[in-house]
């Protein structure tokens, strides 16, 4: 990583699940690692600090800003992310996109559902099939799952209309 001057990206933040209906909500994967801004040119972490991925790493990734995950796969840790980090191991390393800034979250589905980095989406019937695919999830290997209310935008700071269940 190196320091720039640049400002923290303002970014969406979930609250727990604790009970909520989540019937007909979007729902994704929630992954272990380090929160990442693509800004259409270069990768940004959350606390505003600019990364320095090889070319290959960010090749096919789109003009406009991406809110996502930097992340070494499932059972793996922010600190294995970090560590790989610091060797320059970024073959070791994935980014994978969950939200694009600005947008309502359909709007958000459909322009990651044409790329290549872009997070799978679905919707979940009733809360206890969200529960089981939770539980699913961290039998692999993962952390949990994400819950997107339909119709909600995306906004800059911590949000009920975004929720982590986590099994």
């Amino acid at each position: 990583m190196k320091n720039t001057n640049q400002n923290p990206p303002e970014m969406m933040h979930g609250s727990d699940w604790v009970g909520r209906d989540v019937s007909g909500w979007w729902v994704s994967e929630k992954f272990n690692g380090h929160r990442v801004r693509w800004t259409g040119s270069q990768l940004v972490t959350r606390a505003g600090k600019t990364l320095a991925p090889p070319p290959w790493f960010t090749n096919g990734l789109p003009k406009y800003e991406l809110d996502g995950e930097l992340h070494a796969g499932r059972g793996k840790t922010n600190d294995d992310v970090q560590s790989a980090l610091k060797r320059g191991q970024w073959e070791k390393l994935v980014f994978t996109a969950f939200d694009v800034p600005g947008l309502v979250i359909e709007e958000a589905v459909k322009r990651l559902k044409g790329l290549a980095c872009g997070c799978s989406f679905w919707k979940t019937p009733d809360t206890e099939c969200a529960r089981h695919t939770a539980r699913v999830v961290r039998d692999c290997g993962g952390e949990g799952i994400m819950l997107r209310r339909p119709g909600s935008a995306y906004v800059p700071y911590r949000t009920d209309d975004l929720l982590k269940m986590k099994a």
